[in-house]
């Protein structure tokens, strides 16, 4: 049985492959390479446009007592779960190569800048100018809502959701989805309570912005894990 993959944990020369030496006087001389068939061509895909096509294959290698280095927890950019190799196994690449491959996004750019700026700049991330372009963005923001709605509820905004998020979430997407849903919640209904009770519309979305951070508070010992 011969297989198309690539292997990497065989002990010496595998049955499942030929190894054919050919020598040449030309230096320049090139096989005959057969034609690629519609299969070979089905094995690879390029959803994304990227420059060239290519194949999903396992990420994991056998041998993991050999290549304890190679073991650790990959943080899913999206989830936040922490994956591990199945057991008896290692990651293919090292974590120097799995960072720089991440760091290619901008969203773990700002994840790792906003846990350790100092570590970001030692990876070669442009920390200071990631975070004058966000703090320039949040204040244009924060400039043209003060007019609609005001300075009290827009700072309630931008701690309160994003702070009662954090106590029943366990990872990024969750987080973000959660404190935009508070955020939506919390204003909306403070619209229809202001309106029915004759309050105050800016207090009132703050009043229930903040009753959802308390309330989140209380739930965060079955959440957060």
């Amino acid at each position: 049985q011969r297989t198309y993959s690539t292997r990497n944990d065989s002990k010496g020369i595998v049955n499942e492959v030929e190894h054919l030496l050919v020598y040449s006087k030309q230096p320049d001389w090139n096989p005959n390479k057969l034609p690629r068939t519609a299969e070979m061509d089905e094995r690879y895909k390029n959803p994304d446009n990227d420059v060239r096509p290519w194949k999903s294959s396992d990420a994991f290698a056998p041998d993991s007592v050999g290549h304890q280095g190679m073991v650790y927890g990959v943080q899913h950019p999206i989830t936040g779960k922490i994956m591990y190799p199945p057991n008896g196994r290692h990651w293919s690449f090292g974590q120097e190569q799995v960072l720089e491959i991440m760091q290619g996004w901008v969203f773990n750019s700002l994840l790792l800048i906003s846990i350790n700026a100092a570590f970001a700049r030692s990876r070669g991330i442009k920390a200071f100018f990631i975070e004058s372009c966000f703090a320039s963005l949040v204040a244009v923001v924060v400039a043209v809502s003060i007019q609609w709605v005001g300075i009290l509820v827009i700072n309630s905004l931008l701690v309160l959701p994003g702070a009662a998020a954090r106590n029943v979430t366990w990872d990024v997407k969750r987080y973000h989805l959660i404190s935009v849903l508070i955020s939506i919640f919390s204003g909306v209904s403070g619209l229809v309570l202001a309106y029915y009770c004759n309050m105050a519309v800016g207090a009132t979305v703050v009043l229930i912005a903040a009753v959802c951070y308390f309330i989140t508070l209380m739930l965060k010992p079955y959440f957060v894990r």
